[in-house]
């Protein structure tokens, strides 16, 4: 399973951060105070 994630800057700024995924070409979002950028590098959560 591939997964593609990317922060939604615009989102960060009024949300904690919004983690995009998409999965077999659908995509989905969480919104999360930790989260993870999945998109080639990893962001850990404090």
């Amino acid at each position: 399973v591939i997964i593609c994630g990317y922060f939604d800057k615009s989102y960060n700024e009024r949300h904690f951060a919004l983690l995009s995924l998409s999965i077999h070409g659908v995509k989905f979002h969480i919104n999360s105070k930790n989260s993870i950028y999945l998109n080639s590098k990893a962001v850990i959560p404090n």
